[in-house]
């Protein structure tokens, strides 16, 4: 489901806390770790009986629980000094189970990866999802070895608002939205894989809890309040802005408590955030559109961003009137590691409403022989002509500064013969 590291005998091991591979687990066997976060650990496991693969989200709180030879997960002493008591040990348990059973039972959307169970087992709870093949969102543009151009970003990032709009039209919540938690499959398509942050009550949930934010792509209401009142959909907008403001510029903004830390203390007399166009290397491949999309998006005030997706789709120039269904994916197996690259032939779809692709079917099944092909973008995306080979566009400017030097010493001889010959008419005259 990721593709991190996995741990091999006579090697330092990166996840000490996780169960090893083999541990058995009611139905389930486990296969590898794939990740750690602050809040669980993520297993590809197995079914015994029904041989399908999943993926497993054990409830591992990583500064506070420790793991026993028996695999049991208890709360360390130290975690109480640090302000985290069994109580408030006990109801983030209870949330993480309300979460995962909700996540089971609510969502129904290709753009979202399905619940399968949910069992307790170690002293915690695991939840059990789909498992879903692909790389992740960050590995993609780590390999892909250049800024994705706007049309591939498009192509890419589009299907994740969409779904991230259900979501928020199921009165919902991600707020842990990055380039981590967004599968690529190998059709291509994104899936949102990381609901542990999810909170119930959008817009107008008055209770409280522990912030998990992820620096970079968190706002500062997330980050500095514990109230979740103060949190809506332009929360969940603005971790979308930062992963656009990622994949353009090839690193996350300026986290959200930097910037305010740094208006409140003087250091800046401005906002120190750094635009995308100045902090993109090859900002022509994004339309100025896209740019202040983004920009805004980032802003540190809630009410300066977009307040709902199809506000931002708009901003970003990716939103149509029309209500077709969503593009028919390309299939095809290219090379394994192979980038995504845009298609001269791919044709550009319009932009279904969130109706439309909330009603949609699922998307065919993955082929795991490779990464990602290409995808139709949403209509308004400029194609991807700015994403020529590098000769291509160096031959051009080479070509536009030739014209310019042509037509600097075409305008100097004219100059100078109208010297010369005006100098002769005098003499002429004289």
């Amino acid at each position: 489901m990721a593709d991190d590291a996995v741990w091999q005998a006579g090697t330092e091991d990166p996840f000490p806390d996780a169960l090893r591979p083999g541990t058995v687990l009611g139905d389930y066997q486990i296969v590898k770790v794939i990740g750690q976060g602050g809040f669980g650990i993520t297993y590809e496991g197995m079914h015994r009986f029904l041989g399908r693969r999943v993926a497993i989200k054990e409830f591992f709180v990583k500064q506070a629980c420790r793991r026993q030879p028996d695999g049991a997960v208890t709360l360390t002493s130290a975690a109480e000094s640090d302000g985290l008591t069994r109580e408030d040990y006990a109801r983030l348990l209870t949330r993480f189970e309300r979460e995962a059973r909700k996540v089971s039972a609510k969502f129904d959307h290709p753009g979202i990866v399905q619940g399968e169970a949910y069992f307790v087992a170690n002293g915690v709870g695991y939840f059990v999802m789909r498992f879903v093949p692909g790389v992740t969102l960050d590995h993609w543009l780590r390999r892909l070895g250049r800024p994705p151009d706007e049309h591939e970003i498009a192509a890419v990032l589009w299907p994740v608002m969409l779904a991230v709009d259900y979501l928020h039209e199921a009165d919902e919540l991600h707020r842990d939205l990055t380039p981590k938690n967004i599968m690529l499959r190998p059709d291509g398509h994104p899936v949102i894989i990381d609901f542990g942050a999810s909170r119930e009550g959008l817009d107008r949930s008055s209770q409280t809890s522990m912030a998990l934010a992820t620096d970079g792509y968190a706002p500062p209401e997330q980050c500095l309040a514990l109230d979740d009142a103060q949190q809506g959909r332009y929360t969940d907008i603005y971790a979308l802005g930062a992963i656009l403001y990622r994949a353009a510029s090839g690193r996350a903004p300026l986290s959200a408590t930097d910037r305010a830390n740094a208006l409140a203390r003087k250091r800046a007399s401005t906002d120190p955030y750094v635009p995308l166009a100045s902090a993109a290397p090859e900002p022509w491949l994004y339309s100025d559109r896209f740019l202040a999309a983004v920009d805004r998006a980032l802003q540190l005030d809630e009410d300066d961003r977009p307040q709902r997706i199809d506000e931002f789709l708009q901003d970003l120039g990716w939103w149509a009137t029309a209500t077709t269904a969503p593009p028919t994916p390309q299939t095809g197996s290219p090379p394994a590691d192979l980038p995504i690259e845009p298609s001269a032939s791919t044709t550009v779809a319009a932009a279904p409403s969130a109706r439309a692709l909330h009603q949609a079917a699922s998307w065919p099944a993955a082929d795991p022989s490779g990464l990602p092909p290409p995808l139709p973008g949403p209509a308004g995306v400029p194609p991807p002509e700015a994403a020529r080979p590098f000769g291509a566009r160096l031959l051009s400017l080479v070509l536009v500064y030739l014209l310019a030097f042509a037509l600097i010493v075409l305008a100097g001889t004219v100059v100078l013969s109208g010297i010369y010959f005006g100098a002769r008419g005098l003499a002429r005259l004289g």
